[in-house]
């Protein structure tokens, strides 16, 4: 699978620390990728983009969207995602927080405030990236099919508020 960053560029240029595991922060790019951009993205300009990756083909609009946006924003969600998950450790016989000699794990409400302001930050960024697709749509017209599919799949309001027929209560 390919990755719209990569994880020497994540380390060097976000507050996950060098000595992180790859694989690890592999996992976690994997997931916030499909968890995270999909959704903005939508999956057809997601899929196109990451073919492009991949294959060749980034045009100037799909690098300024990539290097401007997209990895600004995906980068802070990986933060989140590795704050979380690597105070963890998945063992054979448990799961528990871990630590070493130089370093004490943040407590839950120490965790929360870090990732609380992180999160702040990425829906910034994420807006910006919004903004910048609505902007610039001539340029990814997957991301608009994608928004036109949303509209479509929006079920129609009731004409009524009513829910008296919907709803029944039993008194005893």
């Amino acid at each position: 699978m390919a990755f719209f960053v990569d994880i020497d560029y994540l380390k060097k240029n976000s507050l996950i620390h060098g000595n992180v595991n790859t694989d690890q922060l592999s996992v976690i790019l994997r997931r916030t990728q499909k968890l995270r951009v999909e959704p903005i993205l939508g999956t057809p300009l997601y899929k196109d983009l990451l073919d492009k990756i991949e294959n060749g083909g980034l045009t100037a609009a799909d690098i300024t969207l990539l290097n401007d946006y997209l990895i600004p924003c995906l980068m802070i969600y990986c933060e989140i995602m590795a704050a979380k998950y690597y105070n963890v450790e998945i063992r054979n016989k448990s799961t528990g927080r871990s630590s070493d000699e130089y370093q004490t794990a943040n407590s839950d409400t120490q965790n929360s405030v870090f990732t609380d302001e992180l999160y702040t930050n990425a829906k910034i960024f994420e807006q910006t990236l919004i903004g910048y697709l609505i902007d610039n749509s001539a340029d990814f017209p997957k991301y608009c099919e994608y928004q036109n599919s949303l509209k479509e799949n929006v079920p129609p309001k009731p004409e009524t508020d009513s829910y008296d027929d919907k709803i029944s209560f039993i008194y005893k």
